[in-house]
């Protein structure tokens, strides 16, 4: 199971935002599936981010596991620069993402609910790109702020998304990236990749449950859209020895 972050909305201060937490962690706890947690803006609200790593029993924000032979996923950490990134005030982080938004000021995606990644981590994750290429495996990228233009509200992408999803489509590696954060949920075939942002559980009605199940073929990836609000999709892989690419059905 892959959780898109904000788990917590980050209410009136640290103390209530952790109590929220540890309910919100303790039923994940009760899974006998495995679950890996994205980092999201509402998350770090209040939050230390050593406090909401160690809650969702994580070593690191963006990390890489392997799902089935033949599939990995990447779950990057898109909370990394930004000024909603729990860390400590005056921190060079913190002082990273002020600059880099005072630098990009007049981009209509750089709002401080949005975030992006740095470069060791923007490295990272060409270097497991890599990887998966010379290990023969098809990658799954997560992320809390979706990547590719035209795949959510340009208000609500990640600040240096575009560089990102660059990455991605340049590597055979990959196949689809997901993401949350933009309430509406959008999708985008970004120089024929997919590039897909689930709606949000909380749009759903309070009767009603919502959220989505990913089914992997070996021609086709299906994303199953359960309760209200969640679109479905089908997203066709080409055959052996091709070039991953996609065109998608709803």
């Amino acid at each position: 199971m892959a959780a898109a972050g904000d788990i917590v909305d980050g209410r009136d201060d640290e103390e209530a935002t952790s109590a929220d937490l540890r309910l919100v962690a303790a039923q994940f706890d009760r899974l006998a599936c495995p679950v890996h947690h994205t980092v999201g803006n509402h998350c770090l609200k209040h939050l230390p981010r050593h406090t909401l790593l160690a809650a969702l029993k994580l070593q690191s924000a963006y990390y890489a596991v392997d799902l089935y032979p033949g599939w990995r996923l990447v779950v990057l950490d898109t909370t990394d620069l930004s000024t909603h990134g729990g860390w400590a005030a005056g921190s060079p982080q913190e002082v990273e993402a002020l600059a880099y938004l005072n630098a990009h000021q007049g981009d209509v995606r750089m709002k401080r609910w949005n975030g992006g990644t740095g470069d060791a981590q923007t490295a990272w994750l060409r270097s497991q790109l890599a990887r998966a290429e010379a290990d023969g495996v098809r990658v799954i990228v997560a992320s809390h702020h979706a990547l590719a233009p035209g795949s959510c509200r340009e208000t609500h992408r990640c600040w240096n998304g575009e560089e990102l999803a660059a990455l991605c489509v340049a590597s055979p590696a990959f196949a689809l990236a997901l993401a949350g954060h933009d309430h509406p949920g959008g999708f985008a075939l970004y120089r024929g990749r997919p590039f897909a942002t689930i709606q949000a559980l909380l749009e759903a009605s309070e009767e009603r449950n919502a959220y989505a199940v990913l089914h992997v073929f070996e021609d086709r990836m299906v994303i199953d859209g359960v309760g209200t609000e969640v679109t479905s999709r089908l997203i066709s892989l080409p055959g052996e020895g091709e070039a991953i690419s996609a065109t998608c059905d709803e």
